[in-house]
């Protein structure tokens, strides 16, 4: 018998899914703020510019890409440069866990993640996942989030914690 699946279209039910998502979406607003503030010390600007230049970015990997480029004029931001590498390597499954299409089977309990971009027939097409996949992927980009604020505070601490706390009065 094939197992059918419904398109998941309310938290009702799936609290733990919806707080799984919820913990996702905050942990990428973290990874989003320590790379404006990282771009912030880098280039000695206040946060709110470099703000405005991440928000003038097309894309997360276009924000990426610039702090990168930024981080590569100076030897000692290499860290730095790899651990933007690594918080961008997460991007392709939040993109999946926020634009693809959560169905519920209609016999258990199981979640699938509807893939937009996979051929529609292919084994790619359906992944099942769990509300615990979302929060361990949440997990990994706040301790990078994490990682990079502390990179950015050990190598230019008077820059970092002028984009953090802004210019002293």
């Amino acid at each position: 018998m094939a197992r059918l699946y419904s398109p998941v279209s309310s938290s009702v039910g799936n609290e733990g899914l919806a707080q799984a998502i919820g913990d996702m979406i905050f942990a990428w607003v973290r990874a989003e703020d320590a790379i404006s503030i990282t771009l912030s010390a880098m280039l000695d600007i206040d946060i709110e510019t470099s703000s405005q230049l991440m928000a003038s970015s097309a894309n997360f990997r276009a924000r990426v890409g610039m702090a990168k480029a930024v981080a590569s004029q100076n030897e000692c931001y290499l860290e730095i440069g790899k651990i933007l590498d690594k918080i961008s390597s997460k991007s392709g499954a939040r993109n999946d866990y926020v634009h693809d299409v959560y169905a519920k089977s209609t016999t258990t309990d199981d979640i699938i993640l509807v893939k937009r971009s996979a051929k529609i027939g292919t084994p790619k097409r359906w992944v099942a996942t769990k509300a615990h996949d979302i929060k361990t992927h949440a997990d990994s980009v706040r301790k990078l989030a994490d990682e990079l604020l502390e990179e950015c505070q050990r190598v230019m601490r008077e820059e970092f914690d002028k984009a953090w706390l802004g210019p002293s009065l």
